[in-house]
């Protein structure tokens, strides 16, 4: 008799380290293999044991190669994982990138052996390519949250269960909107929930928005900080004030891109035009590098970075990491942040007690590498920018599959919000709808 059932273990009730366990008969199969970005785990958990033994696990998938989703792979190798990793082109690319630049964290439990044995084994695949891992079916169809984001839809025995991964936002620049092409029925779906209670601004608000701040900071002579996650989300303020700069919306401001990962993961992008929308590739056609604009630099180093307290605003940093739980983002936070002529502009969401958190909750004073720091600086949320469909968004998504009574199972997201998008997809929806909890073995 045919066995299913699914474990979440991790991104359960909470936003980060996405870890679904896949078991059909005697097949086992990862849905991502995450790093908690939660900032009470301080990145623990990508140290320690697995939750299951990595030497059974016969293959994994990678929805996209954030470090949420992908960023534990090494450490399951290490521990004796030795299937193959199947992913997007562009996601085995990030990921790439991601593990190798983990090497520089202090608490990485993994070596660049490990790194090259995770490598070795990964096998990247283009979209709508139906492939097998045993007797069991696999495609990948496009996410539209960053390059080379998936859905995985696998397929048994006429069975069929869509993981959505991280669902992108309509109308997203440079990248294609989320498939929703979906032609036969469909049993059951893993769905992401970080925004399942929120509805965003529109993205043509949020850009006028955008356009008024960097005028106050030209008006003002002062500093533009921009804490942006390096994959996705700095490419997107680029392409945004390509579009200003060659609008006129704006005059040439220099525009400073902190992150040396961010300046890899740019160049990726350049690599990888199959996965961009129409409008990005006629831009190109037409001789309009979208990501490239006059005023832009890329910050090769850290003597390049420190130099850049010496420059006189206005001008705007960009610089990792997205939550400001380190990277370069944490030296122009303590400098710039207690001049109140500083904007400090949030593009993406902040885990809970995260640094980005306190700030976008109104702390009066925060604590940056043991030294206490006033907040003076203007604090900034512009969530029209970000990378996640909303409650809205999420709703089009799902009522877009077909087949009658299934089984929805709610997760990436804090718990108000799995639970408020468990009882929408209840009622608005076809079939159950349960937030997963975590380690929680589900029969399908």
């Amino acid at each position: 008799m045919m066995s299913i059932s699914l474990a979440f273990h991790g991104a359960a009730r909470t936003v980060t380290g996405s870890c679904i366990h896949l078991n059909i008969d005697t097949t086992q199969i990862l849905i991502d293999c995450g790093v908690s970005q939660d900032y009470k785990d301080s990145y623990q958990n990508s140290r320690g044991r697995f939750d299951f033994d990595p030497t059974l696990i016969d293959a994994i998938i990678l929805t996209h190669g954030h470090l949420d989703h992908s960023g534990k792979v090494p450490l399951l190798v290490k521990h004796g994982f030795k299937g193959k990793i199947y992913g997007h082109y562009a996601t085995c690319d990030i990921a790439k990138i991601i593990w190798n630049d983990s090497l520089h964290h202090d608490n990485c439990s993994y070596n660049k052996r490990d790194i090259e044995r995770t490598i070795e084994n990964c096998v990247p695949i283009a979209y709508n390519v139906p492939m097998l891992i045993s007797d069991i079916e696999f495609t990948l169809q496009d996410a539209g949250h960053i390059l080379g984001s998936s859905h995985v839809l696998v397929e048994y025995e006429r069975k069929r269960i869509l993981f959505s991964g991280d669902i992108g936002p309509v109308n997203t620049p440079v990248i294609r909107d989320p498939f929703t092409r979906w032609s036969r029925n469909i049993d059951a779906v893993v769905i992401e929930s970080t925004y399942g209670n929120r509805i965003h601004k529109t993205r043509e608000k949020t850009f006028d928005e955008f356009e008024i701040i960097i005028k106050d900071t030209i008006a003002a002579r002062s500093v533009l900080l921009i804490p942006a996650f390096a994959i996705g989300r700095t490419q997107e303020m680029l392409y945004h004030l390509n579009t200003l700069i060659e609008e006129k919306r704006i005059p040439a401001i220099p525009v400073f891109v902190d992150s040396p990962m961010a300046d890899n993961v740019t160049s990726l992008y350049r690599r990888h035009r199959d996965c961009f929308d129409q409008e990005t590739n006629d831009k190109i056609a037409s001789g309009d590098l979208p990501l490239e604009f006059t005023g832009l630099s890329f910050v090769k180093n850290a003597e390049q970075s420190h130099s850049l307290s010496n420059i006189s605003p206005p001008m705007i940093i960009i610089a990792g990491s997205g939550m400001c739980n380190g990277g370069r983002i944490l030296r122009h936070l303590q400098q710039f942040i207690s001049n109140p002529s500083t904007t400090v502009m949030f593009v993406g969401w902040q885990g809970k007690g995260s640094l980005g958190r306190q700030l976008v909750d109104g702390a009066n004073e925060v604590e940056i590498d043991r030294i206490k720091v006033p907040v003076r600086a203007r604090i900034a949320t512009l969530n029209g920018f970000s990378a996640h469909a909303d409650r809205q968004g999420l709703l089009e998504w799902a009522q877009a599959i077909p087949g009658e009574n299934k089984k929805w199972f709610i997760n990436h997201g804090e718990e108000h919000q799995a639970l408020s998008l468990a009882s929408l997809l209840q009622n608005e929806c076809n079939g159950n709808a349960v937030a997963a909890e975590k380690d929680a073995r589900y029969y399908l």
